[in-house]
């Protein structure tokens, strides 16, 4: 096969949008070996090429699943052949022995770009375009009864999600009238990602909708290397578990998104709604930001207009809002309770609303030795945060009567 440079062209538009998307993803895992070709593999670390074969281990995964679905919801005649070549694709992935790479790099890197190149003529623009041409209209229709079957529903529909980190909150939240949950562990700091039983308990005992916080730590949102492994991990373990959402955010030391590493959470999540969290706070440019989660999809951002408080922040959210289109919320972060949405809806019109609706509670312990903190000094060992059902049943009863 003649030598083939993994550049996109606009005859390989399938016109199925997150099909092209998705096809880009592979032509930049290709562009990749190309570089490490030219070079000679000279100084080529192992974590580069751990790099590459995960990201082709994730392709083959996110990409066949979406495809597949997509025929699926179709009913696409060619379902089962085209299902058998991603079947082969994904063997030949999984067959790729690191070891061996490591020895001969360049033979093995070369190896890899023959077999990407010719799936990319034999299968992406001549079965998947056929395949396209088949089942687009098909979609389209489906879409636009989708559409319209949402838009004869309630043209405003308030929404209010409280962040919980315990089974206990989630009950009591969702029993005062939450529409969604957002769960997470640490809240006091910040939040950071749950446990998966936690979630897993929370998900079998309640029947809202669950976002799940995917951060490794507490502090900023520059995430090294390692750090940002762990959070593709954690978001391939939650959306097996059935999570319905993740709330996610990552940004350069510049301040601007850190783009590539949100594409590829995101491409991650599969079909999970992503939420981008208070990064966007911390953000250089908010406008910037929106722009740039439009072009990710990300549906929905949470944010208290770059302030300590939604009401200091109202005129950045009034903005935030107006450049908004239909296919995107911003969450307006209230703090602890509801008390502010009446105002802030009246000077920004946002309707979908963020509480916490938490408040101290007495510790149980009879014994107490008030000389030692276990966690942080200047924090009590016996009191603790727990979720008031009276804060998130007011912030409902306010949505419901605006």
């Amino acid at each position: 096969m003649f030598d083939f440079n993994f550049d996109w062209r606009k005859d390989m538009n399938t016109n199925i949008e997150v099909v092209d998307y998705q096809h880009k993803q592979l032509f930049f895992i290709g562009r990749e070996i190309e570089q490490l070709i030219r070079t000679e593999c000279i100084g080529i670390t192992d974590s580069q090429l751990l790099k590459i074969v995960c990201e082709l281990r994730d392709y083959v995964a996110y990409h066949f699943y979406e495809e597949e679905s997509l025929m699926q919801q179709a009913g696409y005649p060619g379902l089962e052949a085209h299902r058998r070549q991603h079947r082969e694709a994904t063997d030949w992935v999984k067959s790729i022995d690191f070891r061996v790479l490591k020895k001969k790099p360049q033979q093995g890197l070369n190896e890899m770009k023959n077999v990407m190149q010719k799936w990319v003529f034999q299968h992406m623009i001549t079965e998947d375009i056929k395949m396209a041409d088949a089942i687009r209209d098909i979609l389209i229709q489906q879409n636009k009864e989708k559409q319209k079957k949402q838009e004869d529903q309630h043209k405003q529909e308030f929404l209010l999600e409280a962040v919980v980190d315990s089974i206990d909150s989630a009950l009591k939240s969702v029993e005062a009238g939450a529409d969604r949950l957002e769960l997470c562990a640490n809240m006091i700091m910040g939040g950071t990602t749950p446990t998966l039983p936690l979630f897993k308990e929370i998900q079998k005992q309640c029947e809202a909708k669950i976002d799940v916080v995917i951060r490794p730590r507490c502090g900023d949102y520059y995430y090294s290397a390692t750090e940002f492994q762990l959070m593709l991990a954690e978001i391939r373990e939650f959306k097996k578990a059935g999570a319905d959402g993740i709330i996610i955010g990552a940004l350069q030391p510049n301040g601007s998104l850190d783009f590539p590493q949100m594409q590829r959470m995101i491409l991650s999540a599969g079909k999970m709604k992503v939420t981008l969290n208070r990064a966007f706070d911390v953000c250089k440019d908010p406008y910037q930001t929106l722009k740039e989660a439009k072009e990710l999809s990300i549906r929905r951002i949470i944010t208290s207009g770059q302030k300590a408080t939604s009401i200091e922040g109202m005129e950045l959210i009034k903005g935030l809002v107006k450049a908004c289109d239909d296919k995107m919320q911003m969450v307006v972060n209230c703090g602890l309770d509801g008390s502010v949405i009446r105002q802030i809806y009246k000077e920004t019109g946002a309707i979908q609303y963020r509480v916490m609706g938490m408040a101290e509670a007495e510790s149980k312990m009879i014994y107490r030795n008030m000389d030692v903190y276990t966690g942080m000094p200047g924090f009590s060992e016996y009191v603790k945060l727990e979720t008031n059902e009276k804060r998130i049943k007011d912030a409902a009863e306010i949505l419901e009567n605006l």
